[in-house]
């Protein structure tokens, strides 16, 4: 009986692997799983053989956002040198630059802007750039996006905007550059009416906390 259970087990063990091969590695996956992983050889390989550089997976994402996502500069370059969309929306409305930012990668975070990327397009909720960045304390990335021109003061539901991302999770040095850079430490969000000070003191965020009421910020 324990053998028969330990055979069962491996069938499903298989088949479920089977089934992840089949979805990330099979057609029409492999273009994006190769640039999700780092695979110039497979990627170089699958563009000369006329893939679509801008072939969308069932979330509507392409290979370019899983390369920015994943901090592949090679990869990212080949891309666009192919014609890769710069501005392309998966069906939840991210972006490469997006996906990037969120992640720290610098570099590509450049190469994109200066590919045309647009540092203020927002996913299907109002996120930008510079919102998923800050909320994970990228300060580097908030800064090459400022100096790119993003809207320090932009809003996505529920009015939530940089500042307030930065604040939530205690990401002082972001903060800090924030404040720097004019950002509006008296927005409210919507439906609770917390501000960067009352969602850094909901998340007992004390040192953030502190410096937005030296900055001045409504509780």
């Amino acid at each position: 009986m324990r053998k028969l259970l330990y055979m069962t087990v491996a069938v499903v063990t298989f088949t479920i692997s089977a089934l992840v091969q089949l979805i990330l590695i099979g057609n029409p996956y492999r273009f994006q799983y190769a640039a999700l992983t780092g695979d110039l050889a497979t990627v170089d390989a699958m563009l000369a053989q006329g893939v679509p550089v801008d072939m969308k997976d069932n979330f509507g994402e392409i290979a370019l956002m899983d390369a920015a996502q994943e901090g592949h500069i090679v990869i990212v370059n080949r891309l666009l040198s192919a014609g890769a969309d710069v501005n392309a929306h998966s069906d939840a409305g991210f972006t490469p630059l997006i996906s990037a930012a969120a992640n720290g990668h610098l570099e590509i975070v450049e190469v994109l802007l200066k590919a045309g990327a647009d540092v203020d397009s927002t996913s299907m909720g109002g996120q930008t750039a510079l919102m998923s960045s800050a909320a994970e304390g990228q300060t580097e990335v908030v800064q090459k996006l400022l100096d790119a021109g993003a809207d320090i003061n932009a809003q996505m539901d529920p009015k939530m905007t940089a500042l307030m991302f930065a604040a939530q999770d205690g990401h002082l040095d972001t903060v800090n550059l924030l404040l720097a850079r004019g950002a509006n430490a008296n927005v409210h969000r919507q439906g609770d009416g917390f501000t960067a000070l009352g969602l850094a003191k909901s998340m007992h965020k004390t040192l953030v906390a502190q410096k937005l009421r030296e900055a001045g910020a409504a509780e």
